[in-house]
Protein backbone atom coordinates (compact mmCIF):
# COMPACT_ATOMS: atom_id res chain seq x y z
CA UNK A 1 0.00 0.00 0.00
CA UNK A 2 2.75 2.46 0.91
CA UNK A 3 4.61 1.57 -2.27
CA UNK A 4 1.55 2.43 -4.35
CA UNK A 5 1.09 5.82 -2.61
CA UNK A 6 4.76 6.60 -3.13
CA UNK A 7 4.49 5.82 -6.85
CA UNK A 8 1.38 8.01 -7.12
CA UNK A 9 3.09 10.92 -5.38
CA UNK A 10 6.17 10.58 -7.60
CA UNK A 11 3.96 10.44 -10.69
CA UNK A 12 2.08 13.58 -9.60
CA UNK A 13 5.38 15.36 -8.96
CA UNK A 14 6.66 14.43 -12.41
CA UNK A 15 3.45 15.62 -14.04
CA UNK A 16 3.68 18.89 -12.08
CA UNK A 17 7.28 19.38 -13.17
CA UNK A 18 6.35 18.77 -16.81
CA UNK A 19 3.45 21.22 -16.61
CA UNK A 20 5.65 23.88 -15.01
CA UNK A 21 8.31 23.31 -17.66
CA UNK A 22 5.75 23.70 -20.43
CA UNK A 23 4.42 26.87 -18.82
CA UNK A 24 7.94 28.29 -18.44
CA UNK A 25 8.73 27.51 -22.07
CA UNK A 26 5.51 29.21 -23.17
CA UNK A 27 6.30 32.33 -21.15
CA UNK A 28 9.86 32.40 -22.50
CA UNK A 29 8.57 32.03 -26.06
CA UNK A 30 6.11 34.88 -25.49
CA UNK A 31 8.90 37.14 -24.19
CA UNK A 32 11.09 36.17 -27.13
CA UNK A 33 8.34 37.07 -29.60
CA UNK A 34 7.72 40.34 -27.78
CA UNK A 35 11.41 41.24 -28.08
CA UNK A 36 11.42 40.37 -31.80
CA UNK A 37 8.37 42.59 -32.30
CA UNK A 38 10.05 45.43 -30.39
CA UNK A 39 13.17 45.15 -32.56
CA UNK A 40 11.02 45.23 -35.69
CA UNK A 41 9.16 48.28 -34.37
CA UNK A 42 12.52 49.91 -33.66
CA UNK A 43 13.63 49.40 -37.26
CA UNK A 44 10.32 50.65 -38.66
CA UNK A 45 10.66 53.84 -36.60
CA UNK A 46 14.28 54.24 -37.70
CA UNK A 47 13.03 54.15 -41.28
CA UNK A 48 10.45 56.85 -40.43
CA UNK A 49 13.14 58.99 -38.78
CA UNK A 50 15.33 58.59 -41.85
CA UNK A 51 12.51 59.79 -44.09
CA UNK A 52 11.78 62.81 -41.90
CA UNK A 53 15.44 63.78 -41.68
CA UNK A 54 15.91 63.40 -45.42
CA UNK A 55 12.75 65.43 -46.07
CA UNK A 56 13.99 68.16 -43.72
CA UNK A 57 17.32 68.31 -45.54
CA UNK A 58 15.51 68.54 -48.87
CA UNK A 59 13.59 71.64 -47.71
CA UNK A 60 16.29 73.22 -45.52
CA UNK A 61 15.97 76.58 -47.34
CA UNK A 62 12.36 76.88 -46.18
CA UNK A 63 12.70 77.35 -42.42
CA UNK A 64 9.09 76.51 -41.62
CA UNK A 65 9.05 73.21 -43.53
CA UNK A 66 12.53 72.38 -42.26
CA UNK A 67 11.52 72.75 -38.60
CA UNK A 68 8.21 70.94 -39.17
CA UNK A 69 10.02 67.89 -40.57
CA UNK A 70 12.53 68.00 -37.73
CA UNK A 71 9.68 68.14 -35.20
CA UNK A 72 8.24 64.98 -36.76
CA UNK A 73 11.65 63.30 -36.47
CA UNK A 74 11.90 64.44 -32.85
CA UNK A 75 8.52 62.85 -32.18
CA UNK A 76 9.74 59.54 -33.59
CA UNK A 77 12.92 59.73 -31.49
CA UNK A 78 10.77 60.34 -28.41
CA UNK A 79 8.45 57.46 -29.35
CA UNK A 80 11.46 55.12 -29.49
CA UNK A 81 12.79 56.00 -26.02
CA UNK A 82 10.54 53.57 -24.08
CA UNK A 83 11.08 50.83 -26.66
CA UNK A 84 14.84 51.18 -26.31
CA UNK A 85 14.56 51.06 -22.52
CA UNK A 86 12.20 48.05 -22.62
CA UNK A 87 14.13 45.80 -24.96
CA UNK A 88 17.81 44.97 -24.62
CA UNK A 89 19.65 47.26 -27.01
CA UNK A 90 23.39 47.44 -27.73
CA UNK A 91 25.05 50.41 -26.04
CA UNK A 92 26.43 51.67 -29.35
CA UNK A 93 22.92 51.96 -30.82
CA UNK A 94 21.60 53.69 -27.72
CA UNK A 95 24.41 56.24 -28.08
CA UNK A 96 23.66 56.62 -31.80
CA UNK A 97 19.97 57.17 -31.03
CA UNK A 98 20.78 59.78 -28.37
CA UNK A 99 23.24 61.50 -30.70
CA UNK A 100 20.53 61.95 -33.33
CA UNK A 101 17.92 63.05 -30.82
CA UNK A 102 20.28 65.62 -29.27
CA UNK A 103 21.33 66.91 -32.69
CA UNK A 104 17.71 67.45 -33.70
CA UNK A 105 17.03 69.20 -30.37
CA UNK A 106 20.02 71.53 -30.86
CA UNK A 107 19.01 72.41 -34.42
CA UNK A 108 15.41 73.06 -33.40
CA UNK A 109 16.52 75.24 -30.49
CA UNK A 110 18.88 77.28 -32.66
CA UNK A 111 16.32 77.58 -35.46
CA UNK A 112 13.69 78.82 -33.00
CA UNK A 113 16.12 81.54 -31.88
CA UNK A 114 16.85 82.52 -35.49
CA UNK A 115 20.47 81.37 -35.35
CA UNK A 116 22.28 79.97 -38.36
CA UNK A 117 22.54 76.21 -38.20
CA UNK A 118 24.74 75.44 -41.25
CA UNK A 119 27.39 73.64 -39.18
CA UNK A 120 24.69 71.59 -37.49
CA UNK A 121 23.05 70.84 -40.83
CA UNK A 122 26.28 69.25 -42.04
CA UNK A 123 26.27 67.13 -38.85
CA UNK A 124 22.65 66.22 -39.61
CA UNK A 125 23.66 65.18 -43.14
CA UNK A 126 26.39 62.94 -41.71
CA UNK A 127 23.97 61.43 -39.18
CA UNK A 128 21.41 60.84 -41.94
CA UNK A 129 24.02 59.03 -44.06
CA UNK A 130 24.90 56.75 -41.13
CA UNK A 131 21.22 56.12 -40.41
CA UNK A 132 20.56 55.30 -44.08
CA UNK A 133 23.43 52.80 -44.04
CA UNK A 134 22.07 51.22 -40.86
CA UNK A 135 18.52 50.95 -42.22
CA UNK A 136 19.69 49.46 -45.52
CA UNK A 137 21.99 46.99 -43.81
CA UNK A 138 19.73 45.91 -40.97
CA UNK A 139 16.24 46.31 -42.36
CA UNK A 140 15.97 43.11 -44.41
CA UNK A 141 17.83 40.94 -41.89
CA UNK A 142 15.62 42.03 -38.99
CA UNK A 143 12.40 41.50 -40.93
CA UNK A 144 13.44 37.92 -41.68
CA UNK A 145 14.90 37.12 -38.25
CA UNK A 146 12.91 35.05 -35.80
CA UNK A 147 15.27 35.15 -32.83
CA UNK A 148 15.86 38.14 -30.58
CA UNK A 149 19.43 36.95 -29.99
CA UNK A 150 20.17 37.00 -33.72
CA UNK A 151 18.69 40.48 -34.06
CA UNK A 152 20.65 41.76 -31.06
CA UNK A 153 23.87 40.39 -32.56
CA UNK A 154 23.19 42.15 -35.90
CA UNK A 155 22.30 45.40 -34.12
CA UNK A 156 25.50 45.21 -32.10
CA UNK A 157 27.62 44.56 -35.20
CA UNK A 158 26.24 47.54 -37.11
CA UNK A 159 26.18 49.75 -34.03
CA UNK A 160 29.93 49.37 -33.60
CA UNK A 161 30.51 50.65 -37.15
CA UNK A 162 28.44 53.80 -36.68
Amino acid sequence: MKNRKLKTIILLLLISILLLSALSYGLWKKREQSAVNDYKMYMAKQYDILNFLQDSLDVRNNTSDFTNKLMLAKGEFTYLDPIIKHVSMPKSLIEFHNEGKNLVDIILFKASNGEMVENDISKLEDYTKKLRRMVRTLGPSIVEAESAAVIFKRLDEIGKTL
